[in-house]
């Protein structure tokens, strides 16, 4: 079973936090509305969130991205208070729709539909979570491994999952939703910190003394005529 969902969450931690950190350059993600001839709509963004939910994706993410900061900070204390700050507000859900709206653009409303239903089970859940485990630990995960974790109920809901159509189908598009996640990752990450300068400039603004604000609207004195 295809587990790179996981391995290229872990490894764009890096890649995130990098770009918050870093000066703000534009950045042009595609966003298509129409997957396969396919509209999108909310209930397509929200099979796409269902099933990445099921799975742990944001979760993974925002713990990742948790964990990470915390290393960085052992060598990069300025940097990683920064970091900290700028995602205070940041949570799983803020993942979980990022990831949601890659997904939704390379799958079908059915598909997203139908992975949702097969990954709604412990099964699926304890596997992803062995596969996220190993992966922030960084070790190979291979499913044998993984496998001999399980029990014989969560074997059958996860081979169901493993061996449906619409499994079938993120496995072709998976590499094209890795790299999706990769440029949206550091277009998020730009906007992120962006966003925490932007109000860092206004509460300074609001908070600067009268006096300076008024000498600001002083108009310039002309020069003298000799």
């Amino acid at each position: 079973m295809q587990h790179s969902i996981a391995c290229v969450i872990a490894c764009l931690l890096a890649t995130l936090l990098l770009s918050a950190c870093s000066a703000p350059q534009p950045t042009h993600v595609d966003n298509p509305m129409r997957v396969n001839g396919e509209v999108q709509s909310p209930n397509h963004i929200h099979a796409a969130k269902g099933f990445l939910r099921n799975i742990g994706a944001g979760e993974a993410f925002n713990l990742g991205v948790i964990k990470t900061i915390a290393i960085r900070g052992i060598e990069e204390p300025g940097i990683a208070e920064l970091a900290n700050r700028a995602l205070a507000d940041v949570d799983a859900e803020d993942f979980e729709l990022m990831l949601a709206e890659i997904y939704a653009r390379h799958l079908s409303y059915s598909q997203l539909v139908e992975l949702e239903k097969l990954s709604a089970n412990k099964g699926v859940e304890h596997y992803f979570e062995l596969v996220y485990q190993a992966a922030f630990a960084g070790k190979p995960a291979d499913d044998q491994t993984l496998m001999r974790q399980l029990n014989a109920d969560e074997l059958t809901q996860v081979m169901i999952l493993a061996q449906s159509d619409a499994f079938t189908a993120l496995s072709m598009v998976q590499p094209d939703i890795d790299r999706e996640i990769d440029e949206a990752a550091g277009a998020w990450g730009e906007m992120t910190m962006r966003r925490y300068i932007d109000e860092q400039r206004a509460r300074v603004l609001k908070e600067m003394p009268s006096d300076i604000q008024s000498r600001k609207n002083i108009p310039a004195t002309p020069a003298l005529s000799l």
